[in-house]
């Protein structure tokens, strides 16, 4: 051991005694641990000393705070007077679920156009590292920003997907564009969870739908469409995200030939 005072104390702490010092830090192993749970009243822990648990779990002492204990979470695995603890190493587990995503190429959606977002789930872990869901629920939210800037919900809904691994992701495709409000901001909000697992953070995702329309223009004249100079082309467009317009003209033969090789890129908003 570190300390040649340290030694091995035996615990009986549940669930709800035993917490982690900041249950939102994932990379953390730290737990506070009260003193009433240690079997032994009479034994006064000291930094280094092991405590186990009677769930089977080992923690190494690093400070005693009054009736406080702050402990590190440590495998029984390894030997020796390497590592932390007197040779354990420090199990890398959670409980809790992780969802991830990959964004969309865009987000701005042509109104009642499919689109979709790709996530995968993760489920927690038990102390010993073995897994403790093998299936996760996704639960997502639609929401509308009012001009005010509140978010108001209109659509939810779940959906299940198969844990995974982050070395070992299965992707899971969820379709929203049909279902979001059209012509505004939109805001979707996704958190997964399991019968075991505790539930995972929430990301949201902000897109934008908007209507996307290609109209005549009041100047367009097929009369004086041909000039000395090339041809004049009038057209109007509304929506807002950005587009990019293609004019082509049939020729004698029938066949349709591109005008503006590349398109011809327009802002946001309304446009002649």
């Amino acid at each position: 051991m570190g300390n040649s005072s340290a030694g091995i104390i035996y615990a009986h702490g549940k669930e709800d005694d035993i917490l982690k010092l900041d249950p939102e830090d994932e990379t953390s192993f730290d737990y506070t641990i009260p003193t009433s749970v240690l079997d032994s009243q009479l034994i006064v822990p000291k930094q280094d000393s092991l405590i186990l648990n009677n769930d089977g779990r080992f923690f190494r002492v690093l400070t005693v705070n009054d009736n406080i204990i702050t402990a590190r979470l440590l495998a029984v695995s390894g030997s020796g007077g390497g590592g932390q603890g007197g040779g354990g190493s420090i199990i890398t587990y959670s409980d809790r679920a992780k969802l991830n995503k990959q964004d969309p190429s865009s987000n701005y959606l042509i109104n009642g156009k499919e689109a979709s977002i790709q996530v995968y789930g993760v489920s927690g872990k038990d102390y010993d590292g073995s897994i403790l869901d093998a299936k996760l629920t996704v639960y997502w939210t639609l929401s509308e920003r009012t001009s005010t800037g509140i978010l108001s919900e209109y659509a939810r809904g779940n959906f299940p997907i198969d844990a995974s691994t982050d070395e070992n992701p299965i992707w899971t495709s969820f379709e929203y564009g049909t279902k979001a409000r059209q012509s505004t901001e939109n805001v979707l909000t996704m958190y997964a969870s399991g019968s075991a697992s505790t539930a995972s953070r929430e990301f949201s995702y902000t897109f934008f739908t908007s209507n996307l329309e290609l109209l005549p223009h009041t100047n367009f004249n097929n009369v004086n469409t041909y000039t000395p100079n090339g041809v004049t082309i009038y057209c109007s467009t509304v929506g807002d995200l950005e587009k990019i317009i293609y004019y082509y003209f049939e020729n004698s033969d029938g066949e349709m030939v591109l005008l503006n090789n590349g398109g011809t890129p327009v802002e946001a908003g309304t446009n002649e």
